[in-house]
């Protein structure tokens, strides 16, 4: 008898727990591809802003951002950015302000991989002699690296998110 009850417990118990995580794991990808999606739109929607914080410069320095101002905002065919930079400035009479300009003259490669949950734009910007080469990797939660290189600096990578535009 005590035997037939620990059975009876066993093959009850069993199906339950299974049941639960596989509910639970489905939750949490459930989750993950809503994320996704938002992401997605608002990538779409044309209008968005990347905020870094975290710079990583070409010689391995890492600076955190989350006292600078830095921004990139993407506002349809509009893109205007405002970022610190510490590295190398290559050409002479450039500043070492950082990146700033405002282009309208941008075209955008998008790239949405479904499968990995990625999205990659490409775009080039021109600031009165500077050229810049702006390649921004988003997660599928919103996280986002962005590697922009020059025509008169030392190449430079910004790790933070993307959000809706704030005012």
């Amino acid at each position: 008898m005590k035997h037939w009850v620990l059975l009876f417990c066993f093959l009850c118990a069993n199906p339950a727990f299974k049941a639960f995580s596989q509910t639970k794991k489905e939750l949490k990808q459930q989750a993950k591809e809503l994320a996704y999606e938002q992401t997605k739109k608002l990538v779409k929607s044309g209008e968005f802003q990347f905020t870094g914080q975290w710079l990583n410069t070409r010689n391995g320095r890492r600076v955190d951002l989350t006292t600078n101002y830095n921004e990139l905002i993407v506002k349809q065919d509009t893109v205007t950015a405002r970022l610190p930079y510490f590295g190398i400035v290559r050409m002479v009479g450039s500043t070492n302000e950082g990146i700033h300009f405002e282009s309208t003259d941008t075209s955008f490669e998008t790239e949405f991989n479904d499968k990995k949950q990625r999205i990659i734009i490409k775009f080039k910007a021109h600031e009165k002699s500077e050229n810049y080469q702006i390649n921004l990797t988003i997660s599928g939660k919103g996280s986002a690296s962005m590697y922009v290189s020059s025509s008169h600096r030392d190449p430079i990578t910004y790790n933070g998110s993307i959000s809706e535009i704030r005012e």
